[in-house]
């Protein structure tokens, strides 16, 4: 009970200038009631028993507050890519290690990946973060520029014939916890699917077969072992962004369309 009251009066009072300077900042800039509601969620998550001080939270949940809504800019609290102080609050409950700094640091660089797919734009990735369960935050970096710039330039087609960008299809229906699937793996699997039928184009249930089957279970269907697979499909080299975005487009492009693969001066033997 007095640690109860304890922690209650560092939420009331702050422990410092830090703490007293988040909670101003949040309630100028947002809603009069949003400190109480951050301090309240402090205790719901139970965060004291995790080691987290109170002034550190309060300070990450300002930071966190402030970064996304200025994707909101210019944008309408009625549209649905609007992300408002509740929509923050629930992320915060799915997500509490978005508190942590090092994932802090992490979000306005992965942010900016999926902003700039071709098939994804601000109010998109908005309504991504929306429904987020943390992953699109935790992973790195260079596995989600890896992963998802392969996927932009594969395409998912299902039963009624809708076709969708594959990585907009994994992002959003599959789900984002698919992006800790090996991309080295799932490179292998779908350039496969599309030099044996020489199209970028994936219908739904192989794409999906690629993503939830084992290796056992692929290799019973396509008669090649996840080894062999990876020797023949090499993932490019992501360590250059540009050149990666490059090399991906015209190995999709020469794999679908081997008739423009540069020829030889040598006459052919019929």
């Amino acid at each position: 009970m007095e640690k109860q009251k304890h922690i209650n009066e560092k939420l009331d009072l702050g422990e410092n200038q830090k703490y007293d300077d988040a909670v101003e900042q949040l309630t100028l800039k947002f809603s009069p009631e949003l400190g109480k509601k951050v301090g309240n969620l402090f205790m719901e998550l139970h965060l004291q028993d995790q080691h987290m001080n109170v002034d550190t939270y309060m300070t990450s949940m300002r930071d966190i507050f402030i970064l996304l809504n200025k994707r909101n800019k210019g944008g309408s609290p009625k549209n649905d890519a609007f992300i408002g102080e509740q929509d923050i609050l629930e992320l915060v409950r799915r997500y509490p290690r978005i508190l942590s700094q090092s994932v802090l640091q992490k979000i306005n660089q992965n942010l900016d990946v999926l902003d700039n797919l071709s098939c994804m734009d601000i109010p998109k990735v908005n309504q991504l973060i929306k429904q987020s369960k943390g992953y699109i935050f935790s992973i790195g970096g260079r596995k989600l520029n890896e992963t998802c710039i392969f996927l932009d330039n594969i395409f998912v087609v299902d039963e009624l014939g809708r076709k969708r960008n594959a990585a907009e299809y994994m992002l959003n229906d599959l789900g984002e916890k698919n992006l800790q699937v090996s991309t080295k793996k799932i490179y292998a699997r779908l350039m496969h699917i599309c030099a044996m039928h020489q199209t970028n184009v994936v219908l739904k249930k192989s794409f999906d077969f690629c993503y939830k089957r084992n290796e056992e279970e692929y290799e019973v269907k396509y008669h090649m072992s996840q080894e062999q697979l990876e020797n023949q499909y090499v993932l490019p080299d992501a360590e250059n962004i540009e050149t990666y975005k490059q090399t991906i487009k015209e190995t999709i492009n020469k794999m679908i369309h081997p008739e423009h693969e540069e020829k030889t001066d040598e006459p052919r033997l019929e």
